[in-house]
């Protein structure tokens, strides 16, 4: 035991004051709100601030998740942070997609087929399933649009590999609703964990600043 906890405190340079991966959450929120302006134009401020509070709603869940990996202290929080918000960008645009399909599959069906059917109702499917507010993404206009590489705005040096590699990780420990069988589980993660650590595809980033270091 005592060889481990050296160990630990040789990891930490045995510096007890630690930052935390949610300690960034709120540099990157406030960057993409008032610097990148993300959703402004497109939803206005008081939907905006809505919408992009909710994708790091999600993104506490896998925070809290990201606790338990057995690597956590090797892993720099602010690239824990990251991987959780990459994370949350990906469990959004699925859920959005499936969410989208479960309501074209219910308009095509007949009055009687409706009748018949228990998944057309949107808002009985948004409480079993946890699937994402349809009243905050009403079309793709809602959905934060941003670069696969967006991290590199903090991290210039932060590989994509890295990133995935650390999604991955957290994903695989992750207690998701399917997992636990509970009928009163109101976690939010509710989508497979092969679909999560699918990387999104690549863009070209063109804007690469350091916003954690005033850049």
């Amino acid at each position: 035991i005592i060889n481990k906890e050296l160990i630990l405190l040789q990891t930490l340079e045995f510096d007890f004051d630690t930052e935390q991966a949610f300690d960034f959450f709120p540099a990157i929120m406030n960057h993409w709100k008032f610097d990148k302006k993300y959703l402004l134009d497109a939803c206005g401020a008081h939907k905006q601030h809505e919408i992009i509070a909710y994708y790091f709603k999600v993104a506490w869940f896998f925070v809290y998740d990201a606790l338990k990996l057995v690597n956590i202290v090797m892993n720099a929080p602010e690239h824990i942070a990251i991987a959780c918000v990459e994370l949350a960008i990906r469990f959004v645009n699925i859920a959005y997609n499936r969410q989208t399909q479960h309501k074209m599959d219910s308009d095509s069906l007949t009055d009687e087929e409706k009748k018949n059917d228990q998944d057309f109702n949107f808002e009985s499917l948004d409480l079993k399933q946890n699937m994402i507010p349809h009243e905050l993404f009403d079309s793709e206009q809602c959905l934060l649009q941003i670069s696969a590489t967006w991290f590199k705005e903090f991290d210039d040096l932060l590989s994509a590999t890295t990133v995935n590699s650390l999604c991955n990780e957290i994903v695989d420990i992750c207690e998701l609703e399917k997992d636990r069988k509970e009928k009163n589980n109101r976690n939010a993660m509710y989508i497979e964990k092969h679909l999560l650590k699918q990387p999104r595809s690549q863009q070209l980033n063109t804007d690469v600043a350091s916003a954690f270091h005033g850049g």
